[in-house]
This record gives C-alpha cells, sequence and structure tokens, in this order.
C-alpha cells in the first residue's frame, strides 16, 4: 500500500476475544470456504504499508502480547514494522455512537494542516465537550513517528 492515509473500519478482536486465533481484523461477517473473513497479524504482517498514517477503527487494535525483551506486540508492531509512519488504534471496544464524530474531527484538523498527535489532541478536546466518559473521548491512541 502506498497512500498518504489508510483508514479501515471494521472489528477488530484480541486473543481474549478469539483465543484459537492472532489478534487482528474481521473483515467481513460471513466467512465462506474460500475465505475465513480474518486478517490476522501474521497475514497482516506480510502486507507493506508504506503510509504516513493508518488509523484502525476497531475495537481492541491497541492491544497486544506482552514478551520478555519485545515488550508489547500487536497489530501496531505489524503496521509499523511494514512501513506505517504512525498510527491511530484504540485501547479498548470502540463507541459506535461516539466514534464519527471522533473521526470528522481528527480528519478535519488533519486537513487544516495539524499533525496527528495534536489533531488527536483536538478531537479529544471537543468530543468531551459531548462525551464525558473517558470510554468515548480516551479511546484512540497515536503511535509512531510524530511527522
Amino acid at each position: 500500500w502506498d497512500a498518504h492515509h489508510v483508514h479501515i473500519v471494521c472489528h477488530g478482536y484480541d486473543r481474549n476475544s478469539i483465543p484459537d486465533l492472532q489478534p487482528g481484523l474481521a473483515l467481513s461477517p460471513v466467512a465462506d470456504t474460500q475465505n475465513d473473513s480474518f486478517a490476522q497479524m501474521g497475514e497482516l504482517a506480510s502486507l507493506r504499508w508504506r503510509s504516513d498514517l493508518v488509523v484502525l477503527s476497531a475495537c481492541d487494535t491497541g492491544l497486544g502480547d506482552l514478551f520478555i525483551g519485545d515488550g508489547m506486540v500487536g497489530l501496531n508492531t505489524v503496521f509499523l514494522a511494514g512501513g506505517a509512519k504512525g498510527m491511530l488504534i484504540s485501547r479498548w471496544r470502540v463507541p459506535d455512537e461516539s466514534a464519527p464524530g471522533f473521526m470528522n474531527v481528527f480528519y478535519e484538523r488533519i486537513v487544516a494542516g495539524e499533525m496527528p498527535v495534536d489533531a488527536l489532541a483536538s478531537a479529544k478536546r471537543e468530543l468531551k465537550k459531548t462525551y464525558s466518559e473517558a470510554s468515548h473521548w480516551a479511546v484512540f491512541k497515536y503511535v509512531g513517528i510524530p511527522w
């Protein structure tokens, strides 16, 4: 992938959700005999993500497994190793009712020229006006290098 921004909206899962699979993304609701509909970490690691920003608007995309010597290894690890400069990932379940508003403000600020970390802070401040619970405005975090 060669794009400035890649935005993926789907369902995310970790080992606690589906123990038999590596953490990953559920890309379609129904599996068929040719496709299991899951993009697991190992599969995503084989792709190149030459992007300034990858946004995973899906639940639990910031979770991972702790390995001694390596630290936390999760979806962000494979995207960053694959060439993404930075990522917006979720700490927990993404609230359906507030995520669209959050993303609108985030991308308005990106288009206005803000760096992702600043756009994230702007979106959090704006969303906090409507949703006081941190589960809404603090769900996303930025990882990677600021550009």
